[in-house]
């Protein structure tokens, strides 16, 4: 199996809203890469549609 990183990732600083955890091979990308990948997921799942 391979290696796998997590993110922990929450948009207010007090951790009030509902936590997102993000799961990644990508070992050697900073976590702001992972996150800013991740949010473009959207648009292109509705490009595809």
């Amino acid at each position: 199996m391979a290696r796998k990183d997590w993110l922990l990732c929450t948009e207010l600083e007090d951790l009030g809203d509902e936590p997102r955890f993000l799961i990644t091979d990508a070992l050697h990308w900073e976590s702001r890469k992972v996150i800013q990948t991740w949010s473009y997921r959207w648009p292109v799942e509705v490009f595809h549609e």
